[in-house]
């Protein structure tokens, strides 16, 4: 049986869907994370991984996250590429 998801999972989920309109699915959390809370989910038949942080450096981070990425991501060093960046209301 299921258990409902809890509070942040619920959250996470309703910005998932607000942002893919209505697209998305199998939202579920991730372990780990002292930083931020991580959630795998699927939108328009692709997986994805969204994290939320309410660190105020939470910017500075995923901006770093983005450089790592674009300056260093190869087969031999899978790096997930940033699709966005936002705040949540």
């Amino acid at each position: 049986m299921d258990r409902p998801p809890d509070a942040a999972t619920a959250r996470a989920s309703a910005l998932i869907r607000e942002h893919f309109a209505g697209d998305a699915g199998d939202v579920r959390p991730l372990p780990g994370g002292e930083f931020s809370r991580a959630f795998a989910f699927v939108a328009g038949g692709r997986p994805y991984v969204v994290r939320f942080s309410a660190s105020p450096h939470a910017a500075e981070v995923y901006a770093k996250d983005d450089y790592a990425w674009r300056r260093f991501a190869a087969p031999a060093l899978p790096i997930p590429r940033i699709v966005a960046r936002g705040r949540a209301a």
